[in-house]
């Protein structure tokens, strides 16, 4: 009986690795949707509302979702306090604070970071420039992602279950 028991539970915690690396995809499409959402309001409070960056962080923070909330309310910290030389730097160590809470790649970091890289240190027309490739790029990474997830996350699902399966009728 207790044999039985534990082939369960091979089975069942199998499956569920499956299907938690399965969602892990789907919540990456989300949050890469929540970042350009985030952007876009970002754009509109420096371009047509002229709100300085710390304060534009501060309220894209309140009105955001996932870990992006927390990156901007601590990148918008950072900044009013002074306790960084850039907007980048500041990026740069509250990105790999909340690593663990945000569900991206390089690929998604690198382009958060080109935009913190040129915020700020450049005039307005540059800055639209910038925002316009990184929405761009970003439309790009959903796409991919988009794609990934679709085509990948019932193989882990079924993958999670047979190799479950698997170990089971190996024990026996």
């Amino acid at each position: 009986m207790v044999k039985y028991f534990g082939f369960l539970m091979i089975i069942i915690s199998c499956s569920l690795a499956g299907f938690v690396y399965a969602e892990s995809l789907r919540k990456r499409v989300l949050e890469l949707k929540e970042l350009e959402r985030a952007l876009n309001h970002l754009q509109n409070e420096i371009f047509y509302t002229h709100t300085p960056l710390p304060e534009a962080l501060l309220n894209i923070s309140k009105k955001g979702k996932y870990g992006f909330k927390d990156l901007f309310k601590d990148v918008a910290t950072d900044l009013k306090e002074n306790k960084v030389k850039d907007v980048c730097e500041s990026f740069q160590k509250n990105l790999e604070k909340h690593k663990k809470s945000l569900n991206i790649n390089e690929e998604d970091r690198n382009i958060i970071l080109d935009l913190a890289k040129g915020i700020g240190e450049s005039d307005i027309e540059s800055h639209m420039s910038i925002f316009s490739i990184t929405l761009k790029n970003l439309q790009d990474q959903i796409e991919i992602a988009l794609e990934k997830s679709k085509k990948d996350m019932k193989v882990y699902r079924y993958l999670g279950i047979s190799i479950g399966l698997m170990t089971v009728i190996f024990l026996i």
